[in-house]
């Protein structure tokens, strides 16, 4: 829950600019993705191949992991690792940029655990 003095700052924000407001919905379209928070989530608990993280992440299919890794990658929330080992595998790690999302993540982790499913809202 935002406490009473969050609110208050976020009351005195001024109105975001065009650049600001571009940044937002590419935010909101990103988090929006339906297994975006799943995959961030399973990374940030150090599960870091992908066959980790689809066993990890139930409901994913193989192509949406991918999908949702490429995404998180281009937008510089995670980095790819290809590891020279035998036979060579791929990680998944967060960037500096990924770690400073963890806070948002976790107060979303926390809302989720401690309230009422939202409603699905059908259009």
């Amino acid at each position: 829950m935002i406490a009473k003095n969050n609110l208050e700052h976020y009351h005195g924000l001024p109105a975001l600019t065009a650049e600001e407001l571009e940044s937002y919905h590419a935010i909101a379209t990103l988090f929006g993705s339906r297994w975006i928070l799943p995959v961030l989530d399973a990374i940030a608990r150090k599960i870091y191949r992908p066959g980790d993280i689809l066993t990890a992440t139930e409901g994913i299919s193989g192509t949406t992991l991918h999908r949702s890794l490429n995404r998180l990658e281009a937008s510089d929330l995670i980095c790819r690792k290809v590891r020279s080992t035998r036979p060579a595998h791929t990680e998944y790690k967060l960037t500096r940029r990924g770690a400073e999302w963890l806070e948002v993540l976790a107060l979303i982790r926390n809302i989720v655990a401690t309230q009422q499913p939202l409603p699905v809202c059908k259009l």
